[in-house]
């Protein structure tokens, strides 16, 4: 599970549980480049001058998925592992 803390951002944790559905909606028009997060869509479109469709491969399924994890680990993190 990756490490809760308050360093931690909410983005980087999200990014993180999607990878591990290997869940990038976001996608270059230009290159093979994917992302989860829209400030790296926009990054990505500033830097190499392309153009990300946002949201292309969106996924309501996975996309609820991903944030009932982040939320049992933000339980995880307040109360332990342990409790159920």
């Amino acid at each position: 599970m990756p490490q809760m803390s308050r360093e931690g951002s909410q983005v980087e944790t999200y990014d993180h549980i999607a990878a591990h559905f290997d869940y990038f909606p976001h996608l270059c028009d230009d290159c093979s480049f994917s992302c989860y997060n829209p400030q790296e869509a926009a990054e990505h479109e500033v830097i190499h001058n392309h153009y990300v469709l946002q949201n292309k491969a969106k996924n309501n399924y996975v996309d609820n998925l991903c944030m009932g994890i982040y939320k049992d680990c933000l339980l995880a993190s307040k109360y332990g592992e342990d409790q159920g």
